[in-house]
């Protein structure tokens, strides 16, 4: 499966890259804000969608994780994803 980053954690990308996981992909999510990476680590979502919560449950950490360091997303990502604003 391919590893994906996802740059940015709203409404999104968040959602994408909890999509992704669910295929079956590897996928790094990176955000600016801290309080963002450290829930989606704790498998919590930092945003109100129906289903996310249960596919972080799922997915973090062995599919899906989030950090702050770009460089870290990007090491190894076949594909990236953008959504910032």
């Amino acid at each position: 499966m391919a590893r994906i980053a996802i740059i940015g954690m709203g409404y999104v990308c968040l959602v994408t890259g909890a999509a992704f996981a669910e295929r079956g992909h590897r996928v790094v999510a990176v955000d600016v804000v801290r309080k963002k990476v450290s829930m989606v680590n704790e498998g919590r979502s930092p945003i109100h969608e129906d289903g996310l919560a249960g596919l972080l449950e799922r997915h973090v950490p062995e599919r899906l994780r989030a950090t702050t360091d770009l460089a870290e997303a990007m090491d190894g990502a076949e594909f990236v994803f953008i959504a910032v604003g």
